[in-house]
């Protein structure tokens, strides 16, 4: 430690170097995946409009706000509580834990939860969040009448809007809350982008259930 500065030079060089070795093809592979950028934006949008508490009580299903101030319960291999602000909390989705969760509030600079983002479950399997998630998206009659329409054929958003009596920007939210739960997909015809009732997933959902809970 006689040259801190020399030392921290060659310790992030070696870093970067197994980051390129071992790490970069794997990132490259999984950095694209909504799974984890776009669940991200999500997370810090959330985080800019409500307490840091209630955004982690929504994230982790084994999570649960207690008591006044921003405390939240957690329960993985031990029960625990920690204090989330005003310390700061980096939050780390993963698509390599599922499905652990892991949560470091000893030392008093910051807080870090690392957890499996939404959909990297392995094998297609769900998680708690997940399922939670999906089958909340069915309970609006109004995406539930949506859903009925997109059953039969690919189907432009104008075009529910147009059937549904709704304007287009209506029908692209609900579209987006399906499509995020797995439910609709969605493919470019040309200018034109058509959306189809993901009917397998739906037809699972009990399986999935039973699953989940079995589990």
């Amino acid at each position: 430690m006689a040259a801190p500065l020399e030392l921290r030079d060659r310790l992030l060089a070696v870093l970067r170097a197994a980051d390129t070795t071992f790490f970069a093809e794997d990132w490259r592979r999984l950095r694209p995946a909504p799974a984890l950028e776009d669940h991200a934006r999500e997370v810090r949008r959330h985080l800019s409009a409500r307490p840091p508490a209630d955004v982690l009580a929504e994230l982790l299903p084994t999570a649960a706000r207690v008591g006044p101030g921003e405390r939240v319960r957690l329960d993985k291999l031990q029960i625990d509580e920690v204090q989330v602000a005003p310390r700061p909390l980096v939050i780390v989705p993963s698509a390599r834990v599922w499905p652990h969760l892991t949560v470091k509030h000893e030392h008093p600079s910051c807080v870090v939860v690392q957890y499996a983002a939404r959909g990297t479950a392995p094998d297609g399997q769900l998680t708690p969040r997940d399922l939670h998630h999906r089958l909340m998206a069915l309970t609006s009659p109004a995406r539930m009448e949506l859903c009925r329409h997109m059953l039969g054929e690919p189907i432009t958003t104008s075009e529910l809007a147009a059937r549904l009596g709704s304007s287009e920007s209506q029908v692209s939210r609900a579209l987006r809350t399906l499509r995020d739960a797995g439910l609709v997909r969605s493919t470019r015809d040309g200018k034109l982008v058509r959306h189809r009732l993901a009917t397998d997933v739906i037809r699972r959902l009990g399986l999935d259930v039973l699953a989940t809970v079995a589990r």
